[in-house]
Formats: structure tokens, sequence, C-alpha cells
């Protein structure tokens, strides 16, 4: 076996290993997670605390909306992207998943829970991941 092909994968391996540590430990300023729940009942509630998102409880079929706030205290310019894990992510829209945002400001975020009509009563809950990348 010729040494040329050792040398370009061996140059590729070393070039994949300076991306991912240049992409994943400067550019990624911080991971924030926010957990949600809701109840799909047969009746309305509210719940206003303030541990985590709360949707309260909820009709099937019908919808609910809750807001949190973004804020920049970990760069110049973050590029925040937003993405919903769990279960019934596809239950939940929110107004903005990717935004750029200065540093000691905030941003709202309205989040929108669509119950489908068929949806079977319980608890269920999920949470967003919150990234902060640096924008360079």
């Amino acid at each position: 076996m010729s040494k040329k092909p050792i040398f370009f994968i061996l140059i590729f391996a070393v070039l994949f290993i300076v991306i991912y540590f240049i992409f994943y430990n400067l550019l990624l300023v911080d991971v924030t997670i926010l957990k949600y729940d809701f109840r799909v009942s047969d009746h309305i509630g509210f719940n206003a605390d303030t541990d985590l998102l709360h949707f309260g409880s909820v009709l099937s079929g019908s919808f609910a909306k809750r807001s949190f706030t973004v804020s920049n205290i970990k760069c110049k310019l973050c590029k925040v992207i937003i993405e919903v894990k769990g279960d019934n992510k596809n239950w939940i829209s929110l107004t903005d998943y990717s935004f750029n945002i200065y540093g000691n400001e905030t941003k709202a975020v309205l989040a929108t829970l669509n119950v489908p009509a068929d949806a079977k009563s319980g608890n269920y809950s999920g949470y967003f991941v919150i990234y902060f990348w640096k924008v360079i």
C-alpha cells in the first residue's frame, strides 16, 4: 500500500479534529435546558409557577400559549438556536427558533402548544434546548 492514501487519511482526521474543536469549544458558548409540562384534561387549569414552563391543563383539540425570555450574558453577539425536544415536540411551536441577540439584551419567545383533538388525557413534558453560538 502506498503512503499517499495513508497521508491523506491522516490529514483528513487531523482537520476533522481541529474543526470539531473550534466549532464546539470556541464557538458554542453555552447550552441551556428549559423544561416544560402540561396536562391534557377535561377542564382548563393554570400553573403560574416559574420553576419551568407550565402550560397548565388544556383540553384536547385546544391550545395554550406561554412566553419565556432568553437573555444574553454570554458574549457580545450570540446566535441563539432553540430546539424542542420530547415525545410531543410536534405539538409545540415557537415564534423564533433562531435569532441573533447582543450582549445584555433579552428577547421574549412565545411558545404555543397545539393539542390534537385525539390526544389522550394525561401528563406530558419535554424541554427546550437553547444554544448560544458566538458570532464571528
